[in-house]
């Protein structure tokens, strides 16, 4: 209303000052920090720069070479697992006062040693063991003649067990094999002051008379 012209006895309206842009206070206020500059858009110093690989590159071959050791770390355990529970199950049923047979019975179809094995039964001189090793002898020397050759020893030491069903099966086992010292270990049984071991020496020498088979 006064035409853009300030009354007389009145002061002028208040204007802020220009800035400067050479204001010392307005540069250190406004200038990026170094952490900021330093910073890159993934947020990991150094990842775009030169050849380094990305981030997630390298956390994919981390976790290809944990899968790869774990597959080795299986593939061994598999491998050595089960002959270490088969030695460790043998050990223990050895040691058995009377293990089941069908434990033993496994063991002695998983085992790559039966020979061994039937042998290890035998010298535990207990009855369940001996009765198993000469029951399995007398089983397997049909159709497997080489694993008496390795077992000969035993079965004539079992005509003389205190057990007469050992006895029993040890000369079962020697007259199925038409053996030479059937006749002479029979004859033994004869002088035994067992009544029950001489009737058993009795009635192999009524098997050698009535099939003449056996020399």
């Amino acid at each position: 209303m006064f035409g853009g012209q300030v009354p007389l006895g009145l002061p002028p309206p208040w204007r802020p000052p220009a800035r400067l842009e050479s204001d010392p206070f307005r540069k250190l206020m406004t200038a990026p920090s170094k952490s900021e500059s330093e910073a890159t858009p993934y947020g990991v110093e150094g990842t775009m720069g030169g050849n380094a690989e990305p981030l997630r590159t390298k956390k994919h071959k981390t976790r290809l070479w944990f899968l790869v050791c774990g597959g080795i770390i299986v593939l061994l355990a598999a491998s050595f697992w089960r002959p270490i529970q088969l030695r460790c199950t043998t050990y223990l049923l050895l040691r058995a006062n009377s293990p089941s047979e069908e434990a033993l019975s496994q063991v002695l179809a998983e085992t790559s040693e039966p020979g061994g094995l039937l042998t290890a039964l035998w010298r535990t001189q207990r009855i369940p063991h001996r009765q198993f090793a000469i029951s399995r002898i007398n089983r397997l020397v049909s159709s497997h003649p080489e694993l008496f050759g390795q077992l000969e020893s035993l079965v004539i030491e079992a005509t003389t067990d205190p057990d007469l069903e050992v006895r029993e099966l040890a000369f079962a086992t020697l007259e199925r094999l038409k053996h030479p010292q059937f006749r002479n270990l029979a004859l033994k049984q004869l002088s035994d002051a067992d009544p029950a071991v001489r009737l058993l020496g009795l009635q192999n020498f009524r098997r050698i008379a009535s099939s003449n088979e056996v020399a």
